[in-house]
């Protein structure tokens, strides 16, 4: 279990260095754009194109993991992971 930690741990810090790259490059050329979503909240281009890295890179190196974005309104299921009373 640990073993695979690490390798979650060092996969994400990858994948939001090269988003954060990204962030840096939209700021940088003063391409950010700003939408609002279905609530009103501001989502920038450059919220959107890390979100996109980031999705991407999952579900490519684990396919069968899920993701939970604040930037997609992608539909979400949540069970009940314990076992026996808390």
């Amino acid at each position: 279990m640990k073993d695979q930690a690490l390798e979650w741990a060092t996969f994400a810090d990858k994948v939001v260095r090269i988003a954060g790259k990204k962030i840096i490059e939209i700021r940088r050329e003063s391409r950010i754009e700003v939408a609002y979503k279905n609530a009103g909240e501001p989502v920038t281009s450059a919220d959107l194109a890390s979100d996109q890295i980031i999705r991407e890179a999952i579900a490519s190196s684990y396919p069968k993991h899920g993701i939970l974005s604040e930037e997609t309104t992608d539909g979400v299921w949540a069970k009940n992971i314990f076992e026996g009373p808390l």
